[in-house]
Protein backbone atom coordinates (compact mmCIF):
# COMPACT_ATOMS: atom_id res chain seq x y z
CA UNK A 1 0.00 0.00 0.00
CA UNK A 2 0.64 3.73 0.28
CA UNK A 3 0.62 6.29 2.95
CA UNK A 4 -2.44 8.85 2.73
CA UNK A 5 -2.15 10.98 5.27
CA UNK A 6 -2.44 9.12 8.74
CA UNK A 7 -3.74 6.12 6.98
CA UNK A 8 -2.43 3.04 4.47
CA UNK A 9 -4.21 2.66 0.95
CA UNK A 10 -4.30 -0.66 0.18
CA UNK A 11 -3.21 -1.60 -3.61
CA UNK A 12 -2.67 -5.31 -2.88
CA UNK A 13 -4.56 -7.83 -0.54
CA UNK A 14 -7.75 -6.42 0.09
CA UNK A 15 -9.54 -9.49 0.87
CA UNK A 16 -6.97 -10.78 3.36
CA UNK A 17 -6.87 -7.28 5.01
CA UNK A 18 -10.48 -7.94 5.33
CA UNK A 19 -9.96 -11.56 6.46
CA UNK A 20 -7.81 -10.21 9.27
CA UNK A 21 -10.11 -8.29 10.49
CA UNK A 22 -12.91 -10.71 10.56
CA UNK A 23 -10.50 -12.76 12.57
CA UNK A 24 -9.94 -10.12 15.06
CA UNK A 25 -6.71 -9.08 14.84
CA UNK A 26 -5.91 -5.17 15.21
CA UNK A 27 -2.46 -4.81 13.35
CA UNK A 28 -1.74 -6.24 9.55
CA UNK A 29 1.47 -5.76 8.57
CA UNK A 30 1.75 -4.26 5.04
CA UNK A 31 4.24 -3.33 2.63
CA UNK A 32 4.44 0.68 2.01
CA UNK A 33 5.69 2.35 -0.82
CA UNK A 34 5.66 5.09 -2.52
CA UNK A 35 3.25 4.69 -5.20
CA UNK A 36 1.55 7.04 -7.56
CA UNK A 37 -2.19 7.32 -8.23
CA UNK A 38 -1.28 5.56 -11.63
CA UNK A 39 0.86 3.01 -9.95
CA UNK A 40 -2.02 2.34 -7.58
CA UNK A 41 -4.18 1.57 -10.68
CA UNK A 42 -1.97 -0.86 -12.34
CA UNK A 43 -1.25 -3.13 -9.39
CA UNK A 44 -4.99 -3.07 -8.69
CA UNK A 45 -5.61 -4.09 -12.12
CA UNK A 46 -2.91 -6.76 -12.31
CA UNK A 47 -4.02 -8.25 -8.91
CA UNK A 48 -7.78 -8.37 -9.93
CA UNK A 49 -6.88 -9.82 -13.51
CA UNK A 50 -4.84 -12.69 -11.94
CA UNK A 51 -7.34 -13.48 -8.98
CA UNK A 52 -10.94 -12.21 -9.59
CA UNK A 53 -11.27 -12.87 -13.22
CA UNK A 54 -14.35 -14.78 -12.53
CA UNK A 55 -16.00 -12.26 -11.39
CA UNK A 56 -16.81 -9.51 -13.82
CA UNK A 57 -18.85 -6.59 -11.21
CA UNK A 58 -15.05 -6.73 -9.66
CA UNK A 59 -12.99 -5.86 -12.19
CA UNK A 60 -15.95 -3.48 -13.94
CA UNK A 61 -15.32 -1.59 -10.65
CA UNK A 62 -11.36 -1.44 -11.31
CA UNK A 63 -12.41 -0.19 -14.73
CA UNK A 64 -14.49 2.29 -13.36
CA UNK A 65 -11.52 3.46 -10.99
CA UNK A 66 -9.47 4.00 -13.75
CA UNK A 67 -11.91 5.92 -15.21
CA UNK A 68 -12.70 7.88 -12.55
CA UNK A 69 -9.24 8.73 -12.18
CA UNK A 70 -8.66 10.35 -15.34
CA UNK A 71 -11.59 12.08 -15.87
CA UNK A 72 -10.77 13.79 -11.98
CA UNK A 73 -7.35 14.92 -13.90
CA UNK A 74 -8.73 16.54 -16.69
CA UNK A 75 -7.26 14.28 -19.05
CA UNK A 76 -8.50 12.93 -22.39
CA UNK A 77 -8.63 9.48 -22.72
CA UNK A 78 -10.23 6.83 -24.39
CA UNK A 79 -11.35 3.02 -23.81
CA UNK A 80 -7.95 2.13 -25.04
CA UNK A 81 -5.88 4.53 -22.61
CA UNK A 82 -7.84 2.99 -19.50
CA UNK A 83 -6.97 -0.92 -20.71
CA UNK A 84 -3.51 0.13 -20.84
CA UNK A 85 -2.82 1.85 -17.65
CA UNK A 86 -4.57 -1.49 -15.95
CA UNK A 87 -2.41 -3.87 -17.72
CA UNK A 88 -5.50 -5.11 -20.13
CA UNK A 89 -4.02 -4.94 -23.30
CA UNK A 90 -1.73 -7.60 -25.48
CA UNK A 91 0.59 -7.01 -28.41
CA UNK A 92 -1.26 -7.95 -31.57
CA UNK A 93 0.32 -10.23 -33.42
CA UNK A 94 -0.26 -8.65 -37.05
CA UNK A 95 2.10 -6.27 -39.17
CA UNK A 96 0.88 -3.46 -37.28
CA UNK A 97 1.86 -4.96 -33.42
CA UNK A 98 -0.75 -2.71 -32.01
CA UNK A 99 -1.83 -2.79 -28.41
CA UNK A 100 -5.66 -4.36 -27.93
CA UNK A 101 -7.92 -4.59 -25.26
CA UNK A 102 -8.63 -7.83 -24.06
CA UNK A 103 -11.31 -9.22 -23.29
CA UNK A 104 -11.75 -8.13 -19.59
CA UNK A 105 -11.52 -4.69 -21.03
CA UNK A 106 -13.65 -4.87 -23.91
CA UNK A 107 -16.17 -6.53 -21.41
CA UNK A 108 -16.28 -3.85 -19.04
CA UNK A 109 -15.91 -1.01 -21.48
CA UNK A 110 -19.14 -2.15 -23.32
CA UNK A 111 -20.75 -2.41 -20.02
CA UNK A 112 -20.03 0.27 -19.29
CA UNK A 113 -20.97 2.44 -22.02
CA UNK A 114 -24.31 0.67 -21.60
CA UNK A 115 -24.76 1.14 -18.28
CA UNK A 116 -24.07 4.92 -18.62
CA UNK A 117 -26.52 4.91 -21.14
CA UNK A 118 -29.12 3.34 -18.61
CA UNK A 119 -30.08 0.52 -20.82
CA UNK A 120 -28.40 -2.32 -18.09
CA UNK A 121 -28.08 -2.14 -14.67
CA UNK A 122 -25.22 -3.31 -12.93
CA UNK A 123 -27.29 -6.52 -11.04
CA UNK A 124 -27.84 -7.52 -14.43
CA UNK A 125 -24.67 -8.36 -15.10
CA UNK A 126 -23.94 -9.99 -11.33
CA UNK A 127 -22.48 -13.59 -10.93
CA UNK A 128 -21.95 -13.12 -15.08
CA UNK A 129 -17.98 -14.67 -15.67
CA UNK A 130 -16.09 -12.04 -17.83
CA UNK A 131 -16.47 -13.86 -21.51
CA UNK A 132 -20.11 -13.88 -20.97
CA UNK A 133 -20.27 -10.00 -20.57
CA UNK A 134 -18.13 -9.43 -23.21
CA UNK A 135 -19.74 -11.32 -25.77
CA UNK A 136 -23.28 -9.84 -24.03
CA UNK A 137 -22.68 -6.72 -24.22
CA UNK A 138 -21.03 -6.95 -27.56
CA UNK A 139 -24.44 -8.05 -29.09
CA UNK A 140 -26.58 -6.02 -27.21
CA UNK A 141 -24.70 -2.96 -28.30
CA UNK A 142 -24.62 -4.20 -31.78
CA UNK A 143 -28.45 -4.51 -31.73
CA UNK A 144 -28.94 -1.03 -30.78
CA UNK A 145 -26.57 0.14 -33.53
CA UNK A 146 -28.59 -1.92 -36.16
CA UNK A 147 -31.97 -0.45 -34.56
CA UNK A 148 -30.32 3.24 -34.92
CA UNK A 149 -29.22 2.55 -38.51
CA UNK A 150 -32.41 1.54 -39.66
CA UNK A 151 -33.84 4.96 -38.58
CA UNK A 152 -31.06 6.66 -40.08
CA UNK A 153 -31.38 4.83 -43.77
CA UNK A 154 -35.18 4.26 -43.58
CA UNK A 155 -37.07 5.66 -47.44
CA UNK A 156 -40.31 4.24 -46.76
CA UNK A 157 -41.57 6.49 -43.96
CA UNK A 158 -42.60 3.21 -42.33
CA UNK A 159 -41.02 3.30 -38.95
CA UNK A 160 -43.45 4.08 -36.05
CA UNK A 161 -42.07 7.56 -34.78
CA UNK A 162 -41.44 5.42 -31.16
CA UNK A 163 -39.51 3.11 -33.39
CA UNK A 164 -36.16 3.26 -32.03
CA UNK A 165 -37.06 3.93 -28.52
CA UNK A 166 -39.67 0.73 -28.52
CA UNK A 167 -36.81 -1.38 -30.47
CA UNK A 168 -33.95 0.02 -28.03
CA UNK A 169 -36.26 -0.86 -25.17
CA UNK A 170 -36.74 -4.62 -26.83
CA UNK A 171 -33.43 -5.34 -27.79
CA UNK A 172 -32.17 -4.43 -23.87
CA UNK A 173 -35.21 -6.53 -22.24
CA UNK A 174 -33.69 -9.55 -24.64
CA UNK A 175 -30.40 -9.07 -23.44
CA UNK A 176 -31.37 -9.15 -20.04
CA UNK A 177 -33.55 -12.26 -20.54
CA UNK A 178 -30.26 -13.65 -21.58
CA UNK A 179 -28.26 -12.68 -18.65
CA UNK A 180 -30.73 -14.63 -16.46
CA UNK A 181 -31.02 -17.87 -18.89
CA UNK A 182 -26.53 -17.33 -18.32
CA UNK A 183 -27.08 -17.23 -14.81
CA UNK A 184 -28.95 -20.36 -14.84
CA UNK A 185 -27.38 -22.60 -17.25
CA UNK A 186 -29.68 -22.36 -19.62
CA UNK A 187 -27.68 -21.47 -22.49
CA UNK A 188 -23.92 -21.17 -23.24
CA UNK A 189 -21.92 -18.75 -24.66
CA UNK A 190 -22.46 -19.77 -27.78
CA UNK A 191 -25.89 -19.28 -27.59
CA UNK A 192 -26.20 -15.41 -26.74
CA UNK A 193 -26.31 -13.96 -30.26
CA UNK A 194 -28.87 -16.17 -31.09
CA UNK A 195 -30.57 -15.75 -27.95
CA UNK A 196 -30.72 -11.86 -28.20
CA UNK A 197 -31.76 -11.51 -31.43
CA UNK A 198 -34.67 -14.81 -31.49
CA UNK A 199 -35.92 -12.72 -27.86
CA UNK A 200 -36.69 -9.40 -30.39
CA UNK A 201 -39.90 -8.86 -32.33
CA UNK A 202 -39.99 -9.76 -35.47
CA UNK A 203 -41.40 -6.40 -36.17
CA UNK A 204 -37.90 -4.42 -34.97
CA UNK A 205 -35.65 -7.21 -35.82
Amino acid sequence: GRRLGNRVEISFGHHRVRAGELEGLTTIPVIVRDLTDSQMLQFMGRENLEDYNADFLVMLETWEAAVEYFGARGRRFGPQVVARTLGWTFRSTDETQVDKMNHTALACSGASSLINDGHLDRNDLKDLPVRAVRNLVSETRQSIQRVQSRVENDQTGFLRPDYTERATEAVVEAAVRTADDLREGNIGHGQIRSSIRTTIPSDIR
